[in-house]
């Protein structure tokens, strides 16, 4: 009882206002997913013949399915990350800032645009499986299938491994070639030097980077529906609208997000210690001198790379836009666009403003009790969105049944898709913000209650200033995430109001990829913008060093 009253510090004392508000919102985040548990323990099954069913029947593959899924993005992703990241940070070889680029721009593609992509290459019927069939008598379906574990994890790792790309190389370029000097002179080789001291040094980063690749895996439904591999998310999906029973669905919830939380505590265990550091050096960061014959082996390994993960996905969907686009389609395409941009514009202003109150108290505070609490409301992004819909779902529907017809479905099931957004993405927002209040110094704050300026006139004159850059990136950040989001808003939207990745889901789910492609391509234009900000925001910081 004292801790709690000392972490605290006592709500009716200094900092009241901002200690209630932060406690508001991690309840709001915390609150639909202990109501989804206890209804999973405790809830009543309508037909316990559901849930037996898909014990028996469901459960040992979907966890199989997404074991082995996961194992294998994870080892293919740090796979091409490793080496795309030692090539461009410790080797010389030409066009190295081309490939650079190459490497990070992946990130534009959803991951359900990828895998309709290459299944719509792959698939028996398609013109490239039919030029081998018939010009070169090689049947490539014999011995390679797209719609199995094997194929799906591929090409989830061709547009997840530029995190442990980005992650690895801001780890490598900080380690800079004193590094390298200091060991030599202590007889280690190059080399030895490598795996001994790099590998090790780098271990927070490969830990985070792990830790985004399992949570976009355990999270992804879209993807998984085009491979036709059966995942949780696919199982909690199918016991809502297949099945009906929001029971089974809660249960199969709960299991994930044990998952997802055991996996997140995990990072956080190992990576609270983590520093961001940058050393300022002129010296080249050219470690290993390669030959020109090898030169030419990285320069095509890096090619072949870019050509998989972003040139023949992105000629692909091109071509079959061009195949199809006319002024009816594209005007068929607009509702979807408005709609998507209306849902992603409310998302990102509400959770952008949440965010930067959030953040601000805690600083304002200045515990480390607080910070922690704040930390709590983040936890949203570990969880996978159709996990979220369920939650926020079942804990709404409750209230909305006690106020009564108060509220019409439509406007019932907006502001859930709200919440539900809110939850998802919130820790986008309070990452950068957060990061960017910490180059305020607690001298200023103090300076400015010395002269009297109430918190609300810190946050307006001196906060919002200084960090408009990251209160613009956090915004930019949530609108093109819920642009991209697929499940949740499947599973909330408000009659009539289908958006563009309902759309991709439609088309997918029957096969159609060339009608898929429109809105496909509005996704990834929208994507791009991310990865120029991404891009720019280094560029940056690098200037600043």
């Amino acid at each position: 009882m004292k801790f709690i009253t000392n972490s605290f510090g006592g709500l009716n004392n200094k900092h009241s206002t901002q200690k209630v508000f932060i406690l508001a919102i991690c309840t709001l985040i915390m609150l639909p997913f202990m109501a989804l548990i206890y209804k999973a323990i405790f809830g009543f099954e309508a037909d316990p013949t559901v849930w037996d069913h898909a014990l028996k029947n469901v459960v040992p593959s979907v966890i199989y399915n997404t074991f082995m899924l996961a194992v294998l993005t994870l080892l293919f992703s740090l796979t091409l990350g490793l080496i795309a990241a030692w090539l461009c940070s410790f080797t010389n070889f030409k066009y190295k800032k081309l490939l650079h680029f190459l490497s990070i721009v992946p990130l534009i593609f959803p991951l359900y645009v990828l895998a309709f992509i290459y299944v719509g290459l792959f698939e028996y019927s398609s013109g490239f499986m039919e030029f081998f069939r018939e010009s070169l008598d090689i049947n490539l379906h014999s011995y390679f299938k797209i719609k199995s574990i094997l194929g799906s994890s591929l090409i989830f790792s061709f547009g997840l491994f530029p995190y442990v790309y980005l992650m690895l190389k801001q780890s490598f370029d900080n380690q800079g070639p004193q590094l390298f000097q200091v060991s030599r002179s202590l007889g280690l080789s190059k080399i030895q030097t490598f795996f001994k001291i790099s590998i090790p040094m780098a271990r927070p980063w490969i830990l985070a980077a792990t830790t985004i690749i399992l949570m976009e895996t355990l999270a992804d439904f879209g993807a998984v529906s085009v491979f036709n591999v059966d995942t949780f998310t696919t199982a909690i999906y199918q016991s809502w609208t297949g099945m009906y029973s929001l029971s089974t669905a809660t249960k199969l919830s709960t299991f994930l997000i044990v998952v997802a939380i055991f996996i997140l505590l995990i990072e956080v265990k190992y990576t609270e210690k983590q520093k961001y550091t940058s050393k300022k050096s002129n010296k080249s960061n050219n470690i290993f001198i390669l030959s020109k014959s090898q030169q030419l082996i990285a320069s095509v390994w890096l090619l072949i790379t870019a050509l998989l993960t972003f040139i023949i996905p992105i000629t692909q969907l091109l071509l079959w836009v061009r195949n199809l686009i006319t002024i009816e389609q594209i005007e068929k395409n607009i509702p979807y666009l408005l709609n998507s941009i209306k849902i992603a514009l409310t998302t990102a202003i509400i959770t952008t403003i949440v965010a930067l109150l959030v953040c601000a108290g805690a600083k304002l505070i200045n515990s480390k009790f607080w910070t922690r609490v704040n930390k709590a409301s983040t936890l949203g992004y570990a969880i996978p969105g159709s996990i979220i819909a369920v939650a926020v779902f079942s804990l709404f529907t409750q209230i909305k049944s006690i106020l009564g017809p108060s509220i019409d479905q439509n406007t019932f099931l907006y502001i859930i898709l709200i919440v539900g957004l809110m939850t998802r993405f919130l820790s986008l927002a309070f990452k950068s913000i957060e990061s960017a209040l910490k180059k305020i110094s607690n001298n200023t704050d103090k300076a400015a209650r010395s002269m009297g300026a109430r918190p609300i006139e810190i946050l307006h004159k001196i906060y919002i200033p200084i960090i408009k850059g990251g209160i613009s990136s956090a915004f930019i950040m949530i609108f093109i995430e819920v642009m991209k989001e697929m499940p949740m808003t499947l599973m909330l939207r408000p009659f009539g109001h289908d958006t563009l990745s309902v759309k991709v889901y439609e088309f997918t789910s029957e096969g159609e990829w060339e009608k898929a492609s429109i809105a496909g391509l509005m996704i990834v234009l929208t994507g791009m913008i991310s990865v120029a900000l991404l891009i720019f925001s280094s560029r940056q910081k690098r200037e600043r060093i």
